[in-house]
């Protein structure tokens, strides 16, 4: 997820430090949420946001060549490229045209070529433009009384697309982001 500006969470919450980068000058970073799904009397009956898995073996050992701005450009470009449509297809496709045009040497950017990595992101910037109810806990940082609240399209500020990525998140079914809204959102 990204889209704000480096160094500013811009009032919609506080991203976790260990895994931010900033890219053309908005920060984006990696997040992984917990859904809890068991009844508890404490917050975390809803879930939480979680170190995405793997992310402490980057760097380290057989991954010691990759780093989180590897897996967060790769991400972005497939983003980009595809949104969340990136597919086989799409790799062969754009893997096929930039050697064969010479636009860019896939072999070259290493872990940052496009589709290395798919995972999911959203750009938030129209939930710092927004009145959204309790979007000051959009962005959370990892930990077990994390429990970010998304009471409107978070995803560039379009239902659809907020559900798009829900669904390529695999959070379908997840009542934890909308806990606390008054109206249940569309997503």
């Amino acid at each position: 997820m990204g889209g704000g500006a480096c160094g500013d969470n811009k009032g919609i919450g506080s991203s976790p430090k260990a895994s931010i980068i900033c890219y053309d000058g908005r920060a984006w970073y990696l997040h992984c949420w917990k859904n809890n799904g068991v009844f508890s009397l404490t917050s975390h009956h809803w879930g939480w946001v979680v170190t995405p898995p793997g992310l402490g073996n980057i760097g380290q050992g057989d991954h010691s060549g990759i780093n989180i701005a590897d897996v967060i450009n790769s991400s972005l470009n497939v983003w980009a490229i595809a949104c969340y449509n990136y597919n086989s297809d799409t790799t062969s496709e754009r893997v096929s045209g930039a050697i064969k045009t010479s636009w860019v040497c896939p072999r070259s950017q290493g872990a940052s070529w496009e589709g290395v990595f798919t995972i999911p992101m959203y750009h938030v910037r129209s939930t710092i433009d927004s009145n959204d109810l309790y979007r000051e806990y959009v962005l959370q940082a990892y930990g077990h009384d994390s429990c970010p609240v998304w009471c409107g399209p978070i995803c560039s500020g379009d239902v659809h697309t907020t559900q798009d990525y829900i669904k390529a998140a695999n959070m379908e079914g997840f009542d934890s982001p909308k806990h606390l809204c008054k109206d249940k959102p569309y997503y």
